[in-house]
């Protein structure tokens, strides 16, 4: 077929002549009135050889057969840009990337205690190279998450992640305890780009109304984490000393560092239009949500703005009960070691390590039906914050009794079974919890996706580092018991007070729109 026929196949149906007008008002209904389909009402007036030559027509386009010319031009969503197979692929990268901050984090869990002869130093001082590490973890999002809002998901990406293999290196030749907690400190900087970045990448290229489940399965390696780190760290401890595990690491962020730079596209939204009205305007002009994404220009975020975005009142309820599971559920970890290498266990690295496996196994059954129910919930309610409520029961159900039976257990030093099952209700109940609070945080904040997941991990991770430092003076001074029914108080707080503002959502969304169906 030569190219004036082409031509003619993608402008005019023989037989049925159509008039300019028309086309005109197919045009407003795309909301663009710099769509390319004027250039092809023009070209209908003009030779073969211009139209031939217009840059402004997809090649592929003009392939088509005529009756696939009208659904080339119809309005589609940014999120259909990318296919099943893509925002898969897209989301598995990014659970690798956030697999690395519960690797780095817990992988020397089971050697604390040989850090401590090492450098002949307590364990409370030890415990530091775990707080601040969270610590940072939290408060540096409150840059990256800026950062990649205005600079784009993957720049960010990669100064982060040069930071970070410079940090392993540091901690793994340290001299000191001084220098090994600081640059756990940086370390704990420079990952914590790879959570803020990694979840706006899933904001990026999933809907709403499969975010859930994808949230879901995106915090996958962070119960997974809490798992394979103490494992490693265990094996790799007991066998070559702690150091090793800091060069594990590097092998690891390595290895994601080369993908990333070779495969892993920019996802964030307004850069992608952007790409987008280079490469193939006519596809551009189809986007639906292209004059929202495209109405302001990206700007960074002031951190402190970033993390006043955690206590906006549509949120701070539910980051409260976040806040509150996740310092329990990171004090319990830096707990656990010391406890299992003490009389009776006196348990060794490589089999504290495997002692996580419970609890992590609780977490990754928990964020998979926990982001289904989700969705699920969010399906069922105009109301944003119903997709939370089901998932607060659920998580209350399997973290109460678990946290108080932990704590109770370990106190009384009873046998090891009743410990690890209380360790999976707890992995379950904080975790069954997260994906539909992440993916609400991020629904309400689309534009500020990577801010809004910043202020959430801050204080979420702000918190864990804090208890973690805490617990273990708390647990000294009233023991391990009473610790356990402290914790359940400052959490049962905001669950209350979570569950009765959606409940009164819910209904009198419910009664709305009952009201506007009787109405005639």
């Amino acid at each position: 077929m030569n190219e004036n026929n082409t031509s003619e196949i993608i402008i005019e149906n023989e037989g049925a002549e159509i008039e300019q007008s028309e086309l005109k008002q197919s045009e407003g209904d795309l909301g663009s009135s710099t769509s390319p389909i004027t250039e092809v009402v023009e070209a209908k007036s003009s030779s073969t050889d211009t139209l031939a030559q217009s840059p402004q027509i997809d090649k592929e386009v003009t392939k088509l057969d005529i009756n696939d010319v009208d659904k080339s031009l119809e309005p589609m969503s940014i999120y259909d840009l990318y296919s099943r197979k893509r925002s898969t692929f897209l989301l598995l990268i990014s659970a690798l990337g956030c697999l690395q901050v519960p690797i780095a984090d817990t992988i020397y869990f089971p050697s604390l205690k040989n850090v401590s002869d090492d450098f002949n130093t307590s364990a409370g001082v030890v415990a530091l190279t775990i707080a601040l590490f969270m610590f940072l973890v939290g408060v540096a999002s409150l840059v990256w998450g800026p950062a990649a809002d205005y600079f784009g998901r993957k720049k960010t990406f990669i100064v982060s992640f040069i930071g970070y293999l410079g940090c392993n290196v540091v901690c793994m030749l340290a001299p000191s305890v001084v220098v090994l907690i600081i640059f756990r400190a940086f370390q704990g900087a420079f990952i914590s780009a790879f959570l803020t970045v990694c979840c706006s990448v899933i904001a990026d290229v999933y809907p709403l109304e499969r975010r859930g489940a994808a949230l879901g399965m995106f915090s996958i390696p962070l119960n997974v984490g809490p798992i394979v780190g103490p494992i490693l760290g265990g094996v790799l401890g007991y066998s070559k000393g702690w150091r090793s595990t800091f060069l594990l690491l590097i092998v690891l962020g390595a290895a994601l560092f080369v993908v990333i730079i070779a495969i892993v596209p920019e996802t964030h939204q307004w850069y992608v239009l952007r790409r987008l009205n280079k490469k193939d305007p006519i596809r551009r002009s189809r986007i639906i949500e292209a004059s929202e994404i495209t109405s302001q220009d990206p700007v960074f975020m002031s951190p402190v703005k970033t993390f006043l975005l955690a206590f906006k009142p549509y949120v701070s309820p539910y980051l409260a009960v976040c806040c509150m599971e996740f310092g329990a559920f990171y004090g319990a970890l830096t707990l656990f070691s010391p406890v299992m290498a003490s009389p009776p266990y006196n348990y060794n690295q490589s089999i504290i390590g495997v002692l996580y496996i419970p609890m992590g196994v609780g977490a990754m059954i928990a964020a998979i039906i926990g982001g289904r129910i989700s969705d699920w919930s969010a399906m069922r309610s105009t109301v944003p914050e119903a997709r939370m409520y089901y998932n607060i029961i659920v998580s209350s159900a399997a973290f109460l009794p678990g946290i108080m039976i932990y704590g109770w257990c370990i106190q009384y030093q009873t046998n090891i079974a009743a410990i690890l099952i209380s360790m999976f209700f707890m992995g379950f109940g904080c975790n069954s919890y997260f994906p539909s609070v992440l993916a609400y945080v991020g629904g309400v904040n689309q534009k500020e996706a990577a801010a809004a997941s910043a202020s959430m991990f801050c204080v979420v991770l702000v918190s864990g580092g804090i208890a973690s430092e805490v617990v273990v003076f708390i647990a000294a001074a009233i023991n391990y018991g009473p610790l356990a029914c402290f914790l359940v108080g400052l959490w049962i707080i905001p669950t209350v007070i979570s569950l009765i503002i959606i409940k009164r959502k819910m209904i009198k969304a419910e009664s709305e729109a009952e009201q506007k169906t009787v109405q005639p």
